[in-house]
């Protein structure tokens, strides 16, 4: 019997919800099923290390979001990204997060717009009444009237 510790870690709490409920119908234990995954990925990994092959380095890189999809298409000599999605299903890991300076670089543009637009997306009442009360007050908003 191999020795266990406890661990403890922070997960999403949509993603816990949604675990549970896997668990339940499988009549198993969150634990059991995070034991089954970690173990999965952390042999998969090692056994890819011991035969020299980097493939699935590469394609946890690129679901990490360390890395693009036309960096790793290359690397991996695939010509189509429906060719990625099937070997990142086979390899069971989760579709990537876009890398860190893609997402920098979309947070930086959002940041640049003005205010007012942002009010619009979303969906609370109170911002809902801050952007009609804004479309009432700004004047480049208003309808022109025909003298």
């Amino acid at each position: 019997m191999s020795l266990t510790v406890n661990f403890r870690g922070l997960v999403d709490r949509d993603l816990l919800r949604r675990a549970k409920v896997i668990a339940a119908k499988s009549d198993t234990s969150i634990n059991a099923l995070f034991n089954a995954e970690l173990r999965y990925l952390v042999e998969t990994f090692e056994s890819a290390e011991f035969s020299c092959n980097q493939n699935y380095k590469v394609l946890l890189d690129f679901s990490l979001g360390r890395t693009d999809d036309v960096t790793v298409m290359t690397t991996l000599g695939i010509d189509s990204a429906e060719d990625l999605f099937l070997l990142m299903v086979q390899a069971r890991l989760p579709m990537p997060r876009l890398p860190t300076k893609t997402t920098d670089a979309m947070v930086a543009t959002l940041h640049t717009l003005p205010f007012r637009n942002c009010a619009f997306l979303t969906n609370s009442r109170y911002n809902r009444r801050f952007a009609a009360d804004e479309y009432r007050n700004d004047r480049t908003f208003a309808p022109q009237r025909n003298p």
